[in-house]
């Protein structure tokens, strides 16, 4: 029996995009806008480039597997014209569903249960420490450097606060919160929870502890070493 190949992952795919030059992302990001694609002559328009120069970086971006193509239709006879897609959606909008998926797990936890919700956190940092071989002892300056790329990389914006970062003990101030609605509504408490549980897991040796709103402005992490 043929054996049916799974689809690519898009951590690939996101990874491909950060080895692209810049003219090359230049009309990659012009053919994100389009969901429905576009043709060589819209792009050139929008642009401002000649039509053979973004015709060579599309296929370019099809050689790097984050464009497809295919056949736009056509009433007549003649040379077929293509319409082109971006393969990686605009990570705002991909992010905006992600949130969703764990605001509806954060809604089957009982109100207040942060304990579960901590839990939860543990499970899902565990399973990606598993896939990416994550080594969890590390000293504590380590662990603070590793905990604001993976909250820059989650859309916490992390700033480290010198005033507090002494002895045994790191902080980082988040001056962003993905979980925070545009009219400045809070996220749950579980929410935090769960954020909290996935950085304390995934950080090994170090513990980490989330303050909600402890200065203006900025929610807090906190880093001890553990014992």
């Amino acid at each position: 029996m043929e054996r049916v190949q799974a689809p690519r992952p898009t951590s690939d795919l996101l990874s491909t995009l950060s080895q692209l030059s810049p003219k090359q992302v230049e009309v990659f990001r012009e053919l994100q806008q389009r969901p429905d694609g576009a043709q060589v002559a819209q792009l050139a328009e929008a642009l401002g480039m000649h039509a053979n120069t973004v015709r060579g970086h599309l296929d370019e971006l099809m050689s790097a597997g984050v464009v497809d193509r295919r056949v736009a239709p056509s009433p007549g006879r003649g040379r077929p014209s293509h319409i082109y897609t971006a393969r990686v959606p605009r990570t705002d909008k991909a992010s905006r569903a992600f949130i969703g998926l764990i605001e509806v797990f954060a809604d089957t936890l009982d109100d207040g249960d942060t304990t579960a919700a901590k839990a939860m956190g543990r499970k899902w940092a565990a399973k990606v420490n598993a896939k990416h071989h994550t080594n969890l002892r590390m000293d504590l300056d380590t662990a603070e450097q590793c905990t604001a790329k993976v909250l820059r990389e989650m859309g916490f914006d992390p700033v480290q606060r010198p005033d507090t970062s002494v002895g045994n003990v790191r902080e980082l101030g988040l001056n962003a919160c993905p979980f925070i609605t545009a009219q400045g509504e809070r996220p749950e408490p579980v929410i935090c929870a769960m954020h909290e549980g996935f950085l304390d897991e995934g950080i090994g040796d170090v513990q980490v502890e989330l303050r909600p709103h402890d200065r203006s402005g900025q929610c807090g992490a906190r880093l001890t070493k553990r014992g």
